[in-house]
């Protein structure tokens, strides 16, 4: 996805950083930032090794209309991008909330082998627009 890199800083801060690539903690929630429309993406790297995280990470977007969403890796510093695989069955998604604060998407996905070497961006790749707060989790 030729995309428009939305992070934010902080969860308290709503200032969009274009250039930003947030490299998350093992076991602290990380708020990347809101995308809107088609395209739009924020960016992350894992901590190394990922042995130590088990391998996966946790992304959590809350809102938007009816969103849909992808995974990107690259291994050359952003010049050139792949598909990380959806997670497969018997957990593709992570189930909708049972007290009626449900988020618009939630999965886990497996990024093993992937270290501190690769760059990650997940975002929209639906242009029905509508923000979408995105947060990761590693480890």
């Amino acid at each position: 996805m030729a995309s428009t890199t939305k992070n934010q800083p902080s969860a308290s801060v709503n200032v969009v950083m274009p250039n930003l690539v947030t490299k998350l903690t093992r076991g602290f929630p990380v708020k990347l930032g809101s995308v809107t429309a088609a395209n739009d993406v924020v960016a992350f790297t894992v901590p190394e090794p990922t042995r130590d995280n088990q391998g996966a990470v946790v992304i959590q977007a809350i809102g938007g209309v009816t969103p849909t969403y992808g995974l990107e890796a690259s291994l050359d510093g952003g010049v050139s991008w792949f598909s990380v695989a959806p997670p497969a069955a018997p957990n593709p998604v992570i189930g909708a909330a049972l007290f009626g604060d449900t988020s618009s998407f939630a999965a886990v996905y497996t990024i093993a082998g992937f270290g501190s070497g690769a760059q990650f961006r997940f975002g929209r790749t639906d242009a029905t627009g509508g923000a979408a707060v995105v947060w990761a989790l590693v480890g």
